[in-house]
């Protein structure tokens, strides 16, 4: 874990908006570097304009200090609008912590779909969409057999685009005590699963103070009062 806190301290990019939230920041590295947890924790709340890196040694701190739900949150919350670096580093953090807690680990062909298409940054990815739909264009009927692998590499990048955004803004909620899935949005209706504490759902819908959600292949209605949303 420390290890990777180094890594993406030193490579990654943050942005900063004030001097003050740069001095805060680098305290809160040294706590954490001194095994100070809490304190960090603490200090990293007081930036105010927290980026995903900031999120993501959150997590850290979070986990380090076995509050594993809050360190869920801010896991996830760091992989909205950052880099495919940390987006790979905080869901690696994401599946040890599973391990470690012996939860279920999702090992289906789409899971690992969708780790490699979120590995790939997506600035970067946009770029070359970019260059390939804009020569599709430019080139003219003159070249077809260019313009077509053009036009096939474009559709590639264009499907890979989508699909980031898809897996990066999907509705996340993290299960915050033990609670029954429900058939239904009401406790008198049938209970198909219980979900522990740190459990990771998918948000399909809401109806007044339930959530209807998706976990382990099961489709049923959580209370809003036992989830946080990310």
């Amino acid at each position: 874990m420390r290890l990777l806190f180094f890594i993406v301290t030193i490579l990654s990019f943050l942005p900063f908006y004030g001097h003050q939230d740069q001095e805060v920041f680098l305290c809160a590295n040294r706590s954490y570097q001194e095994g100070d947890y809490v304190k960090a924790l603490e200090q990293y709340k007081q930036v105010n304009n927290k980026g995903a890196l900031t999120l993501y040694n959150m997590g850290n701190a979070a986990y380090c200090n076995e509050d594993y739900c809050q360190a869920l949150i801010y896991w996830l919350k760091s992989q909205k609008n950052s880099t495919a670096y940390i987006c790979m580093c905080s869901q690696d953090n994401i599946v040890r912590m599973q391990r470690a807690l012996h939860k279920k680990i999702d090992s289906s062909l789409m899971s690992f779909f969708k780790k490699k298409i979120v590995s790939f940054p997506l600035l970067l990815v946009q770029l070359f969409f970019l260059f390939f739909w804009f020569s599709y264009w430019l080139l003219g009927s003159c070249r077809k057999k260019t313009r077509l692998v053009c036009l096939c590499i474009s559709l590639v990048l264009g499907f890979i685009i989508t699909l980031q955004y898809i897996f990066r803004f999907t509705s996340v909620g993290v299960v915050q005590k033990k609670t029954a899935i429900f058939t239904g949005p009401d406790e008198q209706y049938h209970s198909l699963a219980q979900l522990e504490k740190a459990d990771q759902v998918i948000i399909k819908a809401e109806h007044n103070q339930w959530y209807k959600v998706s976990y382990n292949k099961q489709t049923g209605w959580i209370p809003k009062s036992n989830i946080t949303v990310v």
